[in-house]
């Protein structure tokens, strides 16, 4: 049996015709491996991997068997770590955004999986994962976040025997400088808030522009009298708004609120019809 691996180029891509090289050094082409099989057939196809040391090892392990290597029973692919996680976590009731997170995650861990030549969870080290953490374009806070997360997914792996170790716990911390937060000024508030009520006055606007003006409006006033951030005004249902009393228990923070809005908050409230039966400005969210 004779197999000859070889990159299979995308000429909108790279530029080279050499077998072995890419230019394209941040996403080397897909390397393929032609030749004859031991019963004499001819196999051409891809052996969906970008590395080259890594597909030398594959054909060289199928040349020795005399036939393609099977995945071990034993070995657990990322996309089925990724399957099995996310269905853990919907079976356990977590929230839609807190999965979405998670999913967010995979995405980009499994393109660099794909780039590095990586088929099985097993195969993660301690550099493999720095140098996934070092292709986050987030700031500091957001990559911190992430790093939790990425840490609670190799600990699931690790409890499910998909891997020896957690490599995610010896990551180095990230440290987050904290931000002082400046509020507006009343100036600037005033500023703010005379912008968007000029808006609702002006009449060359149409009907639906300057309903969605009114709604503006009653934004900014309901997260500066309520201190709701954005996220929960947005989606304030109507029930939760009896007369000038807002009562609610935030998302987030799962924070109860209760506070008295003073008259001109009520008042840009009543002013537009809310989208719906349920919720002044928002939609319901998905599940």
């Amino acid at each position: 049996m004779s197999l000859e691996i070889y990159r299979r180029h995308n000429p909108q891509k790279c530029s080279s015709a050499d077998t072995v090289v890419c230019t394209n050094r941040r996403r080397p082409c897909p390397i393929w491996v032609s030749g004859t099989k031991p019963d004499g057939t001819y196999v051409r196809e891809s052996l969906k991997t970008r590395d080259w040391e890594h597909a030398k090892k594959v054909v060289r392990t199928w040349e020795e068997q005399g036939q393609e290597p099977k995945t071990s029973p034993g070995l657990v692919r990322v996309e089925d770590l990724q399957t099995r996680f996310i269905d853990n976590m919907k079976t356990e009731g977590k929230g839609h955004e807190t999965i979405r997170k998670y999913e967010q995650l995979f995405k980009p861990l499994i393109a660099f999986t794909f780039e590095k030549g990586i088929r099985f969870v097993s195969e993660f080290d301690l550099p493999l994962l720095e140098e996934f953490r070092s292709t986050w374009p987030d700031g500091d806070l957001s990559k911190q976040k992430k790093q939790e997360r990425l840490r609670t997914v190799f600990k699931y792996a690790r409890s499910r025997r998909m891997i020896e170790q957690n490599p995610a716990l010896e990551l180095g911390a990230i440290v987050v400088k904290p931000k002082q937060v400046v509020p507006f000024t009343d100036d600037e508030m005033e500023a703010i808030e005379s912008a968007a009520k000029a808006r609702i006055d002006d009449e060359t606007r149409g009907k639906e522009e300057r309903e969605r003006s009114k709604q503006a409006y009653a934004l900014i006033l309901l997260m500066r009298y309520s201190g709701l951030r954005i996220s929960d005004a947005t989606m304030l249902s109507v029930d939760k708004l009896v007369g000038n009393r807002l009562s609610l228990r935030t998302r987030k923070a799962h924070k109860d609120i209760s506070v008295l809005l003073p008259p001109p908050v009520i008042d840009a409230m009543n002013a537009f019809e809310p989208v719906s039966k349920t919720y002044f400005l928002g939609m319901e969210p998905s599940h």
